[in-house]
Parts: C-alpha cells; structure tokens; sequence
C-alpha cells in the first residue's frame, strides 16, 4: 500500500522562522509515514534542508487573497498528485488552500501560526464566527 499524500501549502516566503521550523519538524517526525509536498514561495535555506530530506518542491508565485489562478494551479497539483490530504499554514494559504481542497474533494486542515483573521480585535471576525470575546479574557471587548 502507499503512503497517504500530504500537500502543505504556504504562500508566505518560507526561508527561515516558525512555520519552516514547525515543517521540518512534521518532516523528521512522519516523513517515513507520509509522502510529503510543499507548495509554497521556497527560499533557501528552508528549500535546501527539505530537498535533502527528499520532500518533493513545487514552487509557487506570490498570489492575492482570492487569485482564481491560484486556485486553478491548486488544483491541478492536486490532482496530478494524487493528494489525500491538504495541510495549510499561514492565512493565505489557508484560504486558497482550503477552497482548492475543497473543490477538489479533498479534506483540508489549518494550522495557525499568525491568526490575524481571528483575532477579538478584528470586528468582521467576531461578526463572521460569532466568537464571543470571553473566549480572550485578557483581550479588551470590541464594538
């Protein structure tokens, strides 16, 4: 049997910091038990280290939040793929990410690293989600 497909999708620069350690770690952790793509802006070093651990590339360009041929591209690697299952990690990637899973079939996770469309702070996310504020207590109430 093979092993299940993972895309994980960032369209934030991965090079260096949190979202690239947090990869790499998933890497060490279940790279014998996952096949593994990252689809994101790839920068060295972060590219260097995951081509050495054998984890498959696919360069993307800078995309806006709601870029139909982002969506489009998603897609298409997705199916050429064979992904099972789409792990997204910042906010863009999690829109598009999500949406391009979906569309497809696929099922889809978030992990967040920067929540800055989910924050008490942000009213059209508190309207959106319907998050009452006493889910941050230490945060001050909006509106």
């Amino acid at each position: 049997m093979s092993k299940p497909r993972i895309a994980l999708i960032s369209y934030s620069p991965l090079a260096v910091g949190g979202i690239e350690t947090h990869l790499l770690q998933i890497f060490h952790g279940l790279g014998k038990e996952f096949d593994f793509t990252v689809l994101g802006v790839l920068a060295d070093p972060f590219l260097s280290s995951v081509e050495a651990l054998g984890i498959a590339c696919v360069p993307l360009a800078p995309a806006p939040k709601f870029g139909a041929d982002a969506l489009l591209r998603l897609g298409g690697e997705f199916r050429e793929r064979r992904i099972d299952l789409v792990h997204t990690h910042d906010t863009r990637g999690g829109l598009l990410g999500r949406i391009a899973a979906r569309r497809a079939g696929i099922p889809a996770i978030h992990t967040v690293h920067t929540p800055s469309f989910f924050l008490p702070q942000n009213p059209l996310s508190v309207q959106a989600t319907g998050w009452p504020n006493d889910c941050w207590p230490d945060m001050p109430p909006t509106g």
